[in-house]
């Protein structure tokens, strides 16, 4: 019926290769950018963590992560919760990202015990987008992150708070 009303039967897709326009630039470009890279020495050579010398000791000069930390742009950089915080009025002093041990109120600990909760949960409880939503909303109730839960987190928290700044 399609040949009869001249419909083609096949279409010509045409494959588009992402580029890297509009892509945030990783450590190694901004690296290379400020002159921070050899380019005498192959790429392979730089890693994240750095790579290894004949003894087995990471060189940190090969290091992308320890060049990174060595730019003057970034020693001074505010973390997310920081610069929220100074908006409001309020001043953090060094509270890392995403580390249960030093997050504020023990943030990171309710979320691992709801992220806990969650996955003890029968599959079927997670399937569809209204049973995943129900499950989600069960697991971050006050019925799983009560008071005294958070109570003893914040308390966790506080004592490595504590115990870090006295190091």
């Amino acid at each position: 019926m399609a040949q009869r009303a001249g419909i083609a039967l096949t279409y010509k897709k045409h494959n588009i290769i992402q580029g890297w326009e509009g892509q945030p630039k990783g450590m190694e470009q901004i690296l290379w950018e400020r002159g921070w890279i050899d380019p005498t020495v192959t790429r392979k050579v730089y890693t994240v963590h750095g790579t290894k010398d004949s003894m087995g000791a990471v060189r940190k000069d090969t290091s992308l992560l320890y060049l990174m930390s060595n730019l003057k742009d970034f020693h001074g950089q505010e973390t997310m919760l920081q610069l929220k915080a100074t908006e409001m009025g309020i001043f953090i002093d060094r509270t890392p990202k995403c580390h249960c041990e030093l997050a504020g109120e023990g943030i990171e600990y309710a979320w691992g015990c709801a992220k806990n909760q969650y996955r003890r949960q029968p599959l079927k409880d997670k399937r569809g987008k209204d049973n995943f939503r129900r499950t989600v909303r069960k697991c971050f109730s006050r019925e799983v992150i009560t008071t005294e839960r958070v109570r003893l987190f914040l308390q966790r928290a506080r004592a490595y708070i504590l115990s870090y700044h006295k190091l």
